[in-house]
């Protein structure tokens, strides 16, 4: 290099010359970087759909069944009877997520699994058992009392998965999300395809006990219910009541959806 075209470089070529290229090269890679990277906030939980892919289908059922380890395995999906903590051997405040983000994820996905759960409860209660079977969504139940048909967000503060007042905003953003990637998952099971189907019988007796006009009312119910928990999520910030309970009963929102005869 010293002697190279005349000596071009010979003025560079110092006892620190490993140590500026390092320096060239880190700026630049910085500059490359910093054209990239999207601001993770002070928490780092900014949530992309990259983070749900990489979530739900490979670590959320294995700490699904971790968290509530009172959980039996149905074959094709995992029914729940009791979410709260002494039926699961959890001492309180455990989580389910290794970090705040996963512990996020999974708060937001049981919570739309429980709305669907209870929208075929609502709209085609025959047809229930098989849609746990034929797709493999876990059947989940708050225990004695309000089973299935207790509110999402009551079942979330049974299972230990409530948000504080403080953390609620950063749980809206993540529900907004999931629900979004979940809405997409849920009309992709509607819309009868196969890559979604885990058992075939199951999945043909569910489509002949829940029509397309059925399907249809589940879609519309399932809309409803997630503007629901957005303005509850959003409004438990500043509400004064200090359990979903009373929240719940002070919008005028009954406890438990009404049990619908099979």
């Amino acid at each position: 290099m010293k002697t190279w075209n005349n000596g071009s470089f010979a003025e560079f070529m110092t006892d620190d010359i490993q140590v500026k290229i390092h320096s060239v090269i880190t700026e630049g890679l910085q500059m490359l970087y910093s054209q990239h990277y999207t601001y993770q906030g002070l928490t780092g939980s900014v949530l992309s759909h990259r983070d749900f892919a990489d979530y739900f289908p490979k670590r959320f059922y294995e700490q699904f069944k971790k968290y509530f380890s009172c959980a039996t395995d149905e074959g094709t999906y995992l029914e729940v009877l009791h979410v709260y903590d002494h039926a699961n051997k959890r001492w309180a405040d455990e989580m389910p997520g290794q970090t705040p983000k996963e512990n996020l994820l999974f708060a937001s996905i049981m919570l739309y699994q429980v709305m669907a759960e209870q929208s075929i409860l609502d709209i085609a209660p025959n047809a229930s058992n098989d849609f746990h079977k034929a797709f493999g969504w876990p059947m989940i139940s708050s225990g004695p009392g309000g089973g299935p048909y207790l509110h999402p967000l009551k079942m979330l503060e049974y299972a230990g998965l409530s948000p504080m007042k403080c953390e609620a905003p950063l749980l809206l953003e993540y529900v907004k999300k999931v629900f979004y990637y979940l809405r997409q998952e849920m009309n992709t099971i509607l819309n009868r395809r196969d890559s979604v189907i885990k058992d075939k019988e199951a999945a043909c007796r569910f489509f002949e006990q829940c029509d397309g006009h059925a399907r249809s009312r589940i879609r519309k119910y399932l809309d409803r219910e997630e503007q629901s928990i957005h303005e509850l999520l959003f409004k438990w910030t500043t509400s004064p009541d200090d359990c979903w309970y009373k929240m719940l009963e002070s919008e005028g929102i009954p406890l438990m959806n009404e049990i619908k005869q099979s």
